[in-house]
């Protein structure tokens, strides 16, 4: 297959200010260039943008830890509530011309393998792939491919483990795509904050003036 041109830096996914010191230790290092932006949102009230006209609409009780810059193309939202610890990472980048699988694919790789890896022992449950529903030639993303995952958390003084999802959009004409990684403590924490997951990535599909569309629902 043909991977794309400039892997993406997964880095900046354990950032020092996201996770308290009761799951992941707090001297665990932030390689994320760029000023860190930290603020709590009420209800339909922020958005971050992705770039290439992609807009993220933040889901609310949720806090964005990071947001893109001109040195670093992810945001990093996080949930800390009743000790409930829900983390998401998101990045649009350039994706595989060979299509959304070979995009997801390779970004698995990333996570896991290499000098920027942030996870190990990542097991992947199905992965389902197909056209998002609702979506046409002017969306955002027409493609989709997603999985649930368990795996360890790497962190300065070993790992934890975590549960969640991970989604590649890509689309069909440009194969501009967008990675998202949504993980918790565990499966049942997870399911607890998937709903919000899932919001968040269905508002990048079309822009804040569209709806109907879903990324989501499959495992």
């Amino acid at each position: 297959g043909c991977a794309p041109p400039n892997p993406r830096p997964v880095t900046t996914i354990v950032p020092s200010t996201v996770v308290p010191s009761t799951v992941v230790p707090s001297t665990t290092a932030t390689t994320s260039p760029g000023p860190t932006t930290t603020s709590v949102i009420p209800a339909g009230a922020a958005s971050v943008d992705l770039g290439n006209g992609v807009v993220l609409t933040v889901a609310s009780g949720w806090s964005v830890q990071d947001s893109p810059t001109s040195s670093n193309d992810s945001a990093l939202m996080t949930y800390n509530s009743n000790s409930l610890l829900g983390i998401l990472h998101v990045e649009v980048g350039q994706g595989s011309s060979d299509g959304v699988q070979n995009t997801f694919d390779n970004d698995v790789q990333g996570l896991s393998q290499g000098s920027n890896a942030v996870f190990t022992n990542l097991q992947l449950g199905q992965v389902s792939t197909g056209t998002i529903s609702g979506t046409n030639s002017n969306s955002n993303f027409q493609e989709s491919a997603e999985a649930y995952f368990n795996a360890d958390l790497i962190v300065n003084q070993g790992s934890t483990p975590v549960a969640g999802e991970i989604y590649e959009l890509q689309n069909n004409q440009s194969n501009n795509s967008e990675l998202v990684v949504a993980f918790s403590d565990t499966e049942s924490d997870y399911k607890s904050i998937q709903s919000d997951v899932v919001k968040m990535v269905d508002s990048t599909l079309n822009g804040p003036s569209s709806g109907g569309s879903s990324a989501g629902g499959t495992s």
